[in-house]
């Protein structure tokens, strides 16, 4: 893993977590900028491992996201 899969974890994560807190609590800031990114962090990482347990795979290949294709 490299410093860019850790940081697309830790965006997807927060929005994640940030969406997953509204849900929950039905206000706007969910449930804190920390446990946000926690909630989100920790159900990436349950998810990864669900599939990868069950071994559903979408066929979809090895996702690679670089800082040229975000700007």
């Amino acid at each position: 893993m490299n410093i860019g899969q850790i940081i697309l974890w830790i965006i997807v994560g927060g929005f994640a977590g940030t969406l997953a807190g509204r849900v929950v609590t039905m206000k706007k800031e969910g449930l804190g900028r920390w446990a946000n990114l926690l909630v989100g962090m920790v159900g990436a990482v349950i998810g990864g491992e669900f599939f990868r347990l069950f071994r559903i795979n979408f066929g979809l290949g090895e996702l690679k996201v670089t800082f040229e294709d975000l700007s």
